[in-house]
């Protein structure tokens, strides 16, 4: 019996099918040739053999096309063997074990491939271990981020505040800022188009604010630029009637000014009447929450600042009327409140707050000596140098870093890990801290996760928390 003329009850005439070349179906015979066990069933060997050629077959995990190969050459040996006088279990006892010899079977036919085939089947395996490295890594690294955790130990916002908290009470300027800004009444606003638009002259003192919908007037109505208004510009008669209205409020800010410390204090009752009138969320003046430090608010620092908008327009004012009193209390004032700003919280937004300031009282001084310097006695100019001379305690002007640098130490301690020797790994929870600082997210989007997909590697790689310590302390 050969391989072409196949036992007609060897498998289903589908798998016969199945295994039969092209060809042979085109002249019309079903062969099952390429079927493995159809070759072996050619062979007519004993079922013990036919069992191991089959077995070892089966292991060697090659092409079919090569596993037929195996199993021919295995049944010629054993008919070799068979026709010797051999028996069955001989040949199967010489033959050794089936494992071992479908590994050297298999070895030898993969040698004896193509070189392309070779190439492709090497680079696979690279990759696939490139893979699995990449899977490792990322799990190790995962895994990493997950099990640490960052310890928020300090409250850096009420260590902020804090030298700001115990004023006493007969140096605290703030209780007449703030009745100052409750008797301010909004600014004045025109129908000319000369600076901000803004929607209702009844509106807040506070540029910027909108109102609610429905008082949204049929006519455009544009917020006067306050401190861009000169004597004789067309707003100024504006300007005028509005300090006329504020008188209350110019004294009680000068008054104010000449307090040593500004002493705000945050999650002060007092201040409710102040905060409602702003529209301010009162939750985010509360430092006890533990808050970042970055987002620490200095609403009174701002409101100080619209308060000397205010004495900056009375000054102007003063120099047209020639009234070198008023103009003198209003530029040392001014001045007063860019230094109680300076000695508020040591932040460099403060600091930023002061010099704008400083910057009105000094661009009002210039602009009355250069329009009215007949109206002035060698005593005005005594007492506004020596005001100035002694901003920020004279000398240099140096502003606040102690801020940034607590502001800094508060990320750390969020986004790291802590082993308690001012060391640390970045964590899951520093991750979320980058995303709300960069404000990266909104929606998840594709390129969202392909940056999530860089991001925990490129977490390993970022400096340690001792390293950007030790940055941070050479800088």
């Amino acid at each position: 019996m050969n391989e072409r003329s196949l036992p007609a009850d060897h498998g289903t005439l589908l798998s016969r099918v199945l295994q039969t070349p092209l060809g042979d179906l085109a002249r019309g015979r079903i062969t099952g040739r390429r079927d493995v066990r159809s070759v072996i069933a050619a062979a007519g060997l004993p079922a013990p053999l036919a069992d191991l050629i089959r077995g070892v077959a089966r292991r060697t995990r090659l092409w079919r096309s090569e596993r037929l190969d195996v199993a021919r050459e295995l049944a010629d040996h054993f008919r070799d063997g068979l026709a010797t006088g051999r028996t069955a279990d001989e040949l199967i006892a010489a033959f050794g074990d089936p494992r071992q010899a479908a590994r050297l079977i298999r070895r030898a036919k993969l040698r004896a491939r193509p070189l392309r085939w070779r190439i492709w089947r090497r680079g696979v395996q690279v990759l696939a271990a490139v893979a699995a490295l990449v899977v490792g890594c990322y799990a190790w690294l995962g895994l990493n981020l997950i099990t640490h955790h960052p310890n928020i130990a300090r409250n850096y916002q009420l260590e902020l505040i804090a030298p700001t908290q115990g004023v006493a009470e007969a140096d605290r300027a703030w209780p007449f800022y703030r009745q100052a800004l409750l008797a301010l009444t909004p600014w004045p606003v025109t129908t000319e188009n000369s600076a901000e638009p803004t929607a209702n002259a009844d509106s807040p003192a506070e540029p910027g604010l909108a109102p609610d919908a429905e008082s949204l007037p049929s006519t455009p109505r544009y917020e006067v630029a306050v401190t861009a208004e000169r004597p004789g510009s067309r707003d100024w008669p504006l300007v005028i009637h509005w300090l006329d209205e504020n008188r209350e409020a110019i004294e009680l800010a000068r008054q104010g000014a000449t307090c040593p410390r500004l002493g705000f204090v945050y999650d002060d009752p007092a201040d409710a009447a102040w905060l409602k009138k702003e529209r301010y969320d009162t939750k985010l003046l509360d430092p006890s929450r533990n808050n970042m430090a970055i987002t620490l608010q200095l609403p009174h620092c701002q409101s100080v600042r619209y308060l000397a908008y205010l004495l900056t327009a009375d000054a102007r004012r003063a120099t047209a009327a020639g009234d070198r009193q008023a103009f003198t209390a209003d530029a040392a004032a001014i001045i007063g409140m860019a230094e109680q700003v300076h000695r508020d919280i040591a932040v460099l937004v403060d600091d930023l707050i002061s010099y704008a300031v400083l910057e009105n009282a000094i661009r009002v001084i210039n602009e009355a000596l250069a329009a009215r310097p007949e109206i002035f006695i060698d005593d005005d100019f005594a007492i506004l140098a020596h005001r100035l001379a002694a901003y920020a305690g004279g000398g240099p002007i140096v502003p606040h870093v102690e801020g940034e640098r607590a502001v800094l130490d508060d990320v750390l301690q969020r986004m790291y890990s802590d082993n308690g020797h001012g060391d640390g790994v970045l964590t899951s929870e520093g991750l979320h801290v980058l995303e709300g600082l960069s404000n990266v997210f909104t929606n998840i989007t594709g390129p969202q996760l392909a940056y999530l997909a860089l991001t925990l590697p490129a977490a390993q790689g970022i400096m340690s928390r001792k390293e950007v310590t030790q940055r941070a302390d050479a800088f």
